[in-house]
């Protein structure tokens, strides 16, 4: 019984040095994050200016700046808002005149790959990350993956009986699907990422009987699901589940589905390594990876990757086995898809 009552009271003492160690460090690192916070907002202000690059749609780049300018109203925005091809060749561009103009963009996965491997972005890791599960953010601390754009197969649910929904790639291959699939001219991610979950020789094998399936080929991936809804064809191959969410949203007869592992582009958001305004960025960042800024994309249908910002509806993320889309992967198949898709199956060499 004495040796009970005296473990029980060394329990008691340790659990009370626990708790002094704990909080002794606890309220010097608080206090330490609000003062560099503030030190921030300050030099922000004194900067007065934020220049925003980006490649997503117009009203979410537009709305993300609005509440970013309700929260620091004495900050002035400027937004550069373009495709992801011409946006790169202005950054590059700016950068070898050395007129650094963005502060900060947010940018495809491809882009942030490439911008990163020539020393345009600036380390920045904000506390705002710790709400993000590994996989949205850059090991070295350069970015944070603000939303992510799914790949996945969506369908006419007027058309496609849910028996013969496909469950797997090569359920495709079935003569009865032949003339009835849409596609988009462009799968820079999907196609060398399907080449290695399949091994590359079986998903070459697989890619040009895929296209013996005479798949109507379209660009602009909203308007190949606006033909799909309108029964132009039965299937798209691959499609954005954000897209068909927001389209189901007005009625379209559209459903989509898994297969396997989901191809999945990040969205980067990063600072520019020569920001005219660096504080301002960070700000920026830091508001966009918050619980505020992933609402309104979320809001504009996007996939919010915050941890405690579920997407709208939460299966656009939930349960699926997301797979990153390998930019080192991209360069030698770009070619490839389209000579696969665009002129005609024939025997690629492995």
């Amino acid at each position: 019984m004495i040796k009970v009552k005296y473990c029980l009271t060394v329990a008691k003492g340790l659990l009370f040095l626990w708790l002094l160690v704990f909080f002794v460090g606890y309220e010097p690192a608080v206090a330490r994050a609000e003062q560099e916070e503030r030190a921030k907002i300050e030099a922000a202000k004194k900067e007065g200016v934020l220049s925003f690059y980006s490649v997503i749609a117009l009203p979410d780049s537009v709305a993300l700046l609005e509440g970013f300018k309700k929260k620091y109203p004495f900050i002035k925005t400027e937004l550069y808002k373009s495709q992801s091809e011409k946006l790169l060749n202005k950054i590059l561009m700016e950068a070898t005149a050395k007129k650094n103009a963005a502060d900060v963009f947010i940018n495809n996965d491809m882009i942030t790959y490439i911008t990163k491997k020539k020393n345009l972005l600036a380390k920045y890791l904000s506390p705002e990350s710790r709400f993000y599960d590994e996989q949205f953010n850059d090991p070295e601390g350069y970015w944070t993956s603000c939303f992510v754009v799914t790949r996945v197969l969506a369908y006419n649910t007027n058309l496609v009986k849910p028996k013969d929904v496909p469950r797997s790639y090569e359920d495709l291959l079935d003569p009865k699907w032949k003339g009835k699939l849409g596609a988009h001219s462009e799968e820079n991610a999907w196609f060398p990422a399907q080449l290695k979950i399949m091994g590359r020789e079986k998903g070459l094998a697989f890619m040009n009987k895929l296209a013996q399936q005479n798949p109507s080929i379209r660009t602009g991936r909203m308007l190949a699901l606006q033909l799909l809804a309108a029964g132009e064809y039965e299937i798209v191959v691959v499609a954005n589940a954000h897209l068909v969410e927001a389209l189901k949203k007005t009625g379209a007869p559209l459903e989509w589905v898994p297969m396997g592992p989901v191809v999945t582009d990040l969205m980067p958001i990063t600072v520019a390594a020569q920001a005219p305004h660096p504080n301002a960025a960070r700000l920026f960042v830091d508001f966009v990876l918050s619980q505020d800024g992933q609402k309104i994309l979320r809001h504009f249908n996007r996939i919010p990757t915050r941890t405690d910002v579920l997407p709208n509806p939460p299966r656009l993320l939930k349960g699926l086995k997301l797979i990153p889309s390998d930019r080192e992967l991209l360069a030698g198949d770009v070619q490839l898809y389209r000579d696969i898709f665009m002129k005609g199956p024939r025997h690629q060499k492995p």
